[in-house]
């Protein structure tokens, strides 16, 4: 179609330029012997110019249409990028034509490594909560019994000193695994900060075993 339209452009181009060249011949003495040498080739510089001519109109639709195609891949990476906002699907036909694909790849990369990191925010949050929950679970059956036999003895609830000694024991037992699980705590904050130095020792395997 735009070849067309090109050849007609050109024919009405070239009937518009004539009475200029009437206009020349009759009031320049130039233009008439210029015009009067270029009778000779008439048909050539005629086929000349109207190629010419179609090619210049060529190339101004060429260029229009690529404005065209630009402004609509422009938008319509535009609009795919704003769909991530409701989570949609990106539209697979949009990186087709090869000059957009590394534009396309690059979207790509950086949509998934976004994602990624989206994820990987949400599942360090869920495991922070996890262990806030199973810690805080942890450490209030020690303290609870901690609490509940030092009620019992600032009650004198006991029987005898055996009794006592028990409830002491019993004391000793949660404090020191209270200990052990906030050491664990402390730990697990120092590797996340700081690579640890493994010491090592011989140790007799049997013995653990049996242990």
């Amino acid at each position: 179609m735009y070849v067309l339209c090109s050849f007609i452009l050109a024919g009405l181009t070239g009937i518009v330029l004539m009475p200029g060249l009437w206009y020349l011949e009759e009031n320049s003495r130039f233009f008439e012997s210029l015009l009067f040498i270029l009778s000779y080739f008439r048909v050539l510089i005629l086929v000349t110019f109207y190629i010419i001519t179609s090619i210049l109109y060529l190339l101004l639709f060429y260029q229009y249409e690529r404005k065209r195609y630009l402004t609509f891949m422009i938008t319509k990476i535009t609009e795919d990028i704003q769909r991530l906002d409701s989570e949609e699907q990106l539209s697979t036909d949009l990186f087709i034509q090869s000059e957009f694909k590394e534009l396309a790849e690059g979207i790509k990369r950086i949509i998934t490594n976004s994602q990624i990191a989206i994820d990987e925010v949400k599942q360090a949050e869920q495991l922070k909560n996890d262990l806030v929950t199973n810690v805080a679970h942890d450490l209030r059956s020690p303290l609870t019994s901690i609490i509940g036999y030092l009620e019992l003895i600032n009650d004198d609830q006991y029987r005898d000193e055996v009794e006592l000694r028990n409830f002491v024991q019993v004391i000793h037992d949660k404090a020191s695994s209270l200990n052990t699980l906030i050491n664990d705590i402390l730990n697990i904050r120092i590797c996340k900060i700081s690579r640890l130095n493994f010491k090592r020792n011989r140790f007799i395997l049997k013995k653990c075993l049996i242990n």
